[in-house]
């Protein structure tokens, strides 16, 4: 998800996982897949943020994701 502050509220672009979409159990658990969807948010809302990695060039921390 990436977002822009306006007036305290956030746009933002959702990430599915590997796990929701077709390919299931045969993602990996560290793979994200941007998305069409986004929306609108109060800004409060949010309660913590993940480490996404753009096509990493080496290997990610544990606990963080990437996407291609």
């Amino acid at each position: 998800m990436w977002f822009r502050m306006d007036d305290q509220k956030v746009h933002f672009q959702w990430f599915d996982h590997g796990s929701t979409t077709v390919i299931e159990e045969l993602a990996r658990p560290d793979r994200l897949f941007l998305t069409d969807s986004c929306g609108t948010m109060d800004l409060q809302k949010i309660i913590g943020k993940v480490v996404v990695h753009e096509r990493p060039s080496r290997p990610i921390k544990h606990g963080e994701f990437f996407y291609e």
